[in-house]
């Protein structure tokens, strides 16, 4: 696919978003996570303050506009990812739009646990919009759980377009460790 990315493929988890409008301060909104095949540009092992190590690595999705897709469904009525991403390049040939993840994977199935975990957690947050003290909790739940099922079905699409746009990408066995299971939301 990418000529010029002469790296490892790996499976890893991408944070969907898609920026908010007024009401969020039009700052980007985690509407999901999915799996997908991804390059390894780097590994780094960070030494934290407690003593801990904590393994980072640059990725780069060759998908990941997920407001194009909804826009895709939503005008065409027709699942399109659009063209791959663009890797910008610096003067040593590095790809310099990568992603920072905390874990990669060699097949979709470990990568997909961390998925719907990761899911999970959303779901829980969708459900705290209301208060369980509110005595008409069950009625005013309704809404957040269902915006919460349509955006998780959507995000299900992108994955499932997104693996078979990437078919023609081999995951790479390497040396590459996995050491913690959870995505840098603060990158």
């Amino acid at each position: 696919m990418y000529d010029n990315i002469n790296c490892p493929i790996k499976y890893a988890v991408l944070e969907l978003k898609e920026q908010g409008g007024f009401a969020d301060n039009y700052e980007y909104q985690t509407k999901g996570y999915a799996v997908s095949k991804c390059y390894v540009l780097e590994s780094k092992l960070k030494y934290l303050p407690n003593g801990d190590t904590k393994e980072e690595y640059n990725v780069f999705f060759p998908y990941k506009s997920l407001s194009w897709f909804k826009h895709s469904l939503k005008i065409f009525h027709n699942p399109n990812l659009g063209n791959p991403r663009e890797a910008n390049l610096d003067r040593d040939g590095s790809v310099t739009n990568g992603d920072i993840v905390t874990a990669v994977f060699d097949t979709y199935e470990e990568a997909k646990k961390l998925a719907d975990e990761l899911n999970k957690e959303l779901e829980i947050i969708a459900r705290c919009e209301v208060s369980i003290a509110d005595e008409n909790y069950k009625s005013k739940i309704v809404p957040y759980i269902e915006k919460y099922q349509k955006e998780q079905a959507i995000c299900e699409q992108f994955e499932q377009l997104a693996e078979e746009l990437n078919k023609d990408m081999v995951v790479t066995k390497s040396d590459i460790k996995v050491k913690n299971l959870r995505i840098n939301k603060n990158a």
